[in-house]
C-alpha cells in the first residue's frame, strides 16, 4: 500500500507494508509515481470547507490521467452525502442553510469531483459517506448512512 502525502504535512502512520510518498495530489507526474504497479487508487482528500481551490476536481482530473498512464484499473473516491441524488434525502436545515451558506465551496468541489470521475473513462466507484467526526465510537449514526455508486463508461 502506498500513501501520497502533502510535502512538509504530518503523517505519523507506519507500517511494514506501507510505503509514503510525498506530493501533490492535483500533479499527476506524482500521482502516476504513487500508483504505479496499483490495482486500484483511493481518494479521500480533504479541504477546509470555505477553500475555493477546487482541489478535490483539480486531484480527480490528475488521478485519471495518471491512472491512464500508468494502467491502474480502479478508482474509488470519497465524497460527501448530500451531492447529486443525496441531496434531497438531506434535513432542511442541511440543504436549505448549512450547505448553501457554510459548505458551499466544499459541495461545489465534491460535485465536480464526480462529474470529473463519471465522464472519464476509468472504471470507478463514488463513496458518499455521512457526517464523520475524530473521536471515540458512540454506535449512533447522526447521519443518514454512506451511498455508493459505481460506473465505467469505457472507450
Amino acid at each position: 500500500m502506498r500513501a501520497l502525502v502533502r510535502p512538509g504535512s504530518e503523517f505519523s502512520v507506519s507500517h511494514p507494508a506501507l510505503t509514503v510518498i510525498r506530493g501533490d495530489a492535483t500533479n499527476a507526474g506524482d500521482l502516476a509515481r504513487a500508483i504505479e504497479g496499483s490495482d486500484a487508487v483511493l481518494s479521500a482528500l480533504g479541504a477546509p470547507a470555505r477553500n475555493k481551490d477546487h482541489v478535490r476536481e483539480a486531484a480527480a482530473r490528475a488521478t485519471v490521467q495518471a491512472m491512464r498512464k500508468v494502467g491502474t484499473r480502479r478508482l474509488i473516491a470519497v465524497s460527501v452525502y448530500g451531492v447529486g441524488d443525496t441531496k434531497a434525502h438531506l434535513p432542511f436545515i442541511t440543504r436549505n442553510i448549512v450547505f448553501p451558506l457554510i459548505l458551499k465551496h466544499a459541495i461545489a468541489d465534491h460535485e465536480c469531483q464526480e462529474a470529473v470521475i463519471r465522464d472519464s473513462d476509468v472504471p470507478w466507484t463514488l463513496v458518499r459517506r455521512p457526517y464523520l467526526v475524530d473521536g471515540p465510537a458512540t454506535g449512533e449514526s447522526p447521519r443518514p448512512s454512506a451511498t455508493t455508486e459505481a460506473g465505467f463508461r469505457g472507450r
